[in-house]
Order: structure tokens, then sequence, then C-alpha cells
């Protein structure tokens, strides 16, 4: 059942793991698929605003924690393809330096791989500690067991006149040297380390998983990632979706729409770096991930703001907490609005506007009650858009978040561009390309004298939900549940049954917040529907 699940997982066009965005951690790291292999360069190209994004930023107890985000703060995106495993690594580090003869204490990165997964405490044939350390020459980088074809470059980066800066560390991983097949399902140990040298030691090492610093001899610390068909390509990819209820709250319309990093800060105007608009001080100054989905008649959004100072008090508009959405109709990158680019703007917890004058939207909590934010999930209806959505249709797409501290607009966080004048010219806005067909609304109906599986109820759920099907005649059947790889969860029924409706409940208490799958199987039929834990 296993295969027949992993089959399903694999055909199916997004699957997701997480019910929560992974600004706070996913427990799998889904690594997508690249259209096409990427330079490795140092250089991040376009193809990587579409990878799957994680921010490596767990402390070791065992060093200091940074001084905030310019004294040490990183972001991961990994893609794979037929061959590779690409790992492009941002850190921001406000001191530079690989003056020590022990390449672990210079600046740098660690990646590890457990090909098999099975988290040994000891390391084994197929479990590997790669190590890449920036050093002073320019475009050198010293390799420490890096499987045979590793091929790897650095590059450093500045912003903001100097005031911001670090480095970036490319690395192209052969999957036959890390004994992973290509193939999507393939389920991996990983880990990403950031070394950081400040004041002549190691002074900080971040992580994305752990923060044990034991990782270089028990692979059992490690996280598990694992290869996912969904395409990473330089044009967004926004499926067809069905209409969310608009409340603030993730419900099931967005299960299996894909979240999207907002990657970027904004350091530039116009081309020209400077400016009050990277001021970030802490991890949770600002962070921002998004849906997007399309109808017919409407696009909709899902958004998600980490910013632990919230506040709408500003004179202007466009200097309060909240988030911009623009539009390109035509994708014709003109230096110039025309009638085809619009851009709105939504002011943080109030009903102020601009352009979307048609539009539904409302504002929410995050879940982590642990973390200051907000939800905003809108729906845009065609009236508003200067485009009628259809599949294949190639649009100009950016997505800002404006975050007011200290009486004043201090950051702007992106999906696309990092330079501030996406209001006066489309020409800097990314591509976005509406694909799929606009699937069925959910239907919770069992029809009597029919073998059918209803859609568990409520959906998400936390921690209970129900689980009706229906039998045509008597059979032996068997209600499983599976989790996104194919192992099984519970089975919650394996027995003769008569005809006729039947309802089962099923508690995920003990389960971690994600997609699940449950298979309803008799001699000649089965079913299978999935559903969605949110704790």
């Amino acid at each position: 059942m296993k295969r027949v699940l992993s089959a399903l997982i694999c055909l199916s066009m997004i699957i997701f793991v997480a019910a929560s965005f992974s600004m706070v951690k996913d427990d799998v790291w889904q690594v997508y698929k690249a259209a096409e292999a990427p330079i490795i360069d140092g250089e991040m190209d376009a193809i990587y605003w579409s990878a799957s994004t994680e921010r490596v930023i767990v402390p070791d107890p065992e060093v200091n924690e940074p001084d905030g985000y310019l004294d040490c703060f990183g972001e991961a995106r990994i893609m794979w393809d037929d061959t590779n495993i690409y790992v492009f690594v941002k850190v921001v580090d406000d001191e530079l330096s690989s003056s020590s003869e022990n390449n672990y204490e210079n600046d740098g990165i660690e990646v590890y791989f457990d090909a098999g997964n099975d988290k040994d405490a000891t390391y084994g044939e197929d479990d590997v500690q790669t190590r890449i350390e920036l050093q002073d020459e320019d475009d050198v980088t010293q390799y420490d067991s890096c499987p045979e074809g590793t091929v790897g470059a650095t590059a450093e980066w500045e912003a903001l006149d100097g005031d911001a800066f670090g480095f970036a560390i490319e690395v192209a991983y052969p999957l036959e040297g890390l004994s992973i097949a290509a193939e999507a399902g393939e389920e991996f140990g990983f880990e990403i380390q950031i070394n950081d040298r400040d004041n002549e030691q190691r002074d900080t090492m971040l992580r994305w998983w752990g923060n044990d610093n034991m990782a270089w001899q028990d692979p059992s610390l490690f996280g598990t990632a694992v290869l996912i068909d969904y395409e990473a390509n330089e044009i967004l990819n926004i499926p067809a979706a069905v209409a969310p209820t608009v409340d603030g709250e993730l419900d099931a319309a967005w299960v299996d729409v894909p979240v999207i990093e907002a990657g970027t800060y904004v350091y530039q105007n116009d081309g020209v770096p400077g400016g009050q608009f990277v001021e970030i001080e802490e991890n949770d100054d600002l962070q921002m991930e998004f849906r997007a989905g399309w109808a017919a008649d409407a696009m909709y959004f899902w958004v998600e703001v980490i910013d632990d100072e919230l506040d709408n008090t500003g004179t202007n508009d466009y200097e309060n907490d909240g988030l911009e959405i623009y539009f390109d109709g035509g994708n014709d990158k003109l230096d110039a609005y025309d009638e085809d680019d619009v851009q709105s703007r939504f002011v943080w917890d109030t009903e102020d506007v601009v352009a979307f004058e048609n539009a539904e939207w409302a504002w929410g909590e995050l879940e982590d009650a642990d973390l200051l934010g907000y939800t905003f999930e809108a729906i845009i209806p065609v009236e508003d858009l200067t485009f009628e959505p259809e599949a294949d249709l190639e649009i100009g797409f950016e997505i800002q978040v404006n975050d007011r501290d200290n009486a004043q607009r201090e950051a702007m966080s992106r999906w696309w561009s990092d330079d501030n004048i996406s209001w006066q010219k489309p020409s800097v806005f990314g591509t976005a390309m509406l694909i799929g067909e606009v699937p069925d609304d959910v239907d919770n109906d069992v029809q009597p004298g029919e073998f059918g599986l209803a859609q568990n109820y409520p959906n998400p759920f936390n921690p209970t939900t129900t689980i009706q099907f229906n039998l045509a005649q008597k059979s032996n059947v068997k209600l499983t549940v599976y989790d996104v790889l194919g192992n099984e969860i519970a089975t919650l029924v394996n027995d003769l049954r008569q005809a006729g409706a039947n309802t089962v409940q099923f508690d995920g208490s003990n389960l971690s917040s994600g997609v699940y799958f449950y298979t309803l199987e008799t001699a000649t039929e089965v079913i299978t529907n999935k559903m969605m834990l949110m704790k």
C-alpha cells in the first residue's frame, strides 16, 4: 500500500506537508524539482525564487546567539534534478573572516546528508558531512568531505552603502555521490549549518533543524527532506483553486495551494542602494509567506506575516503595516504604468484599500501564539483585475509587505524584486502563470447505495475529525491513514461491514501538523482523500 500512496503523491500536482508556514519550520523540507539547472557562480538565479526555502536560524546553545539580524542570519533554498541537489545559502554577516587554520572555525556552511534517513546515532556509509568555507581570496572555495563531482562557488554581497552585507554559497551535489535516488518521493536525512567567525573565534552557529553540535558525529540529529515533483521555475505557477471562506483563517480550500516564500528585502530605490528599507533587527522583525490561486472570476490570496511590532498610525497608508499586490495584465514589462498595470495596498487591521474596491478581505491572527504578526485572506474579483484569469495566462506579478517600526516604514519584504520602484515601473515585476483547471467544490456528501468516501469534517482539524464512508454491499473493508511519504499512521477500520453509511472518528493528538491521506479499500475498489491537521 505504501507504493500506491507514493505513486499518488507523485502524481498529485502539489502536496504540502506543513499546514503552518515554514517561517516557523516544516517537519519535512520538501525539495522542488528544478525546471533547468542553475549556473553555479554564487549568484542567485531567478529560478531559486520558486525553490523551496527555509530559514537557517536555530542557534547552538554552546556558542553565542547572534546579536540581531545583521550579526548572522541565514536563508537556504534547495532544488533537485536528475543529476544534482542544488543548495543556495545566503547569509547576512557583519564581519567576514577566514583567518583560522581550522576551516570549521571560519565563515562558511556545513551541509549534512543521510541517504537512508535511518536516524542512526553513528555515521554509516550513506552519511556525509560537507563543509564549504568562505576564504579571503576572491571566488575561492575550500571543500571538505564533498562527494566527487561537487561544484560550488562563493560570493560576497553588499547593500545599503555597506550597512548590510554577507556572503552566499552555491553548491551542486551529485545525487549519485550522495547515494540518493533521483526519484520523487525519495526521503533523506538533511541539515544545514552556518558558521560565523567573529572576534577571532567561531562565535555563532545557526542550523535549519537542530540545536545540538553533535551532527558531525550523530546523524540522528538531522532533519528530513523529500524530493517532490512540484516544479521550481523562473515563472511562478499559480494553480487554479476553490474559493476560500474569507475570514483570515486557513481552511481546506488552501490545502493544495503551494506556500511561496517572500524571500527578499528591498535594498535599493531605482537601482541606487540606500534608504531606510532594510532595518531588520531580529529574526521575528519581518518575515512573509503567501499562497495564491485563481478562478475564472477572481484571484485568491492567503498571506502570513511575522512582525514583532504592529502599527497602522502613519499619516500615509504606505508607511503603515500592511501589504501591496501588483499586477501587469499584459506582462509587457514597461518602465511606466499603462492601462493593464495596477498597484493595490491594504493597511493592516483596517478597511483601508487602494485600487481593489470590490475585493473581499479579512485580517487574522497567527496560529503560533508565541509569534506576533497577522494573516491576510482575500478574493479579488475580475472587475478589479486588469486581465481575465484563464489557464496558461502569463501576468506580471509582485507582492510586498510593509513594516512600520519606530514611527516609520523601516523595511519591505517581497517575493521578487529588491528595488522600491515597483510603484512606478512594472518592468521590475516578476512573472506568474495561471495553471491547472479549477477544481470542483469540496463535497461532503456520500450517496446512498454507492461505494464512496466523504471529505472529513471538520477540515482542517485539531485534533479530531469525522470520516464518513458508504458501502454498496456487505464487504470486508479497510480504512487507513497515511502521511505524505506513504507511511501508515493508523488503521481505523479493518473488518466486515454491512452495506450503507459508516462513520469513524480519527484523533491526531500524537501527530504533527500537516497533510495526511485516508484510504478506503475493499477487494475491488480503493478511494483516497486528503485531510489537514492544524495545531
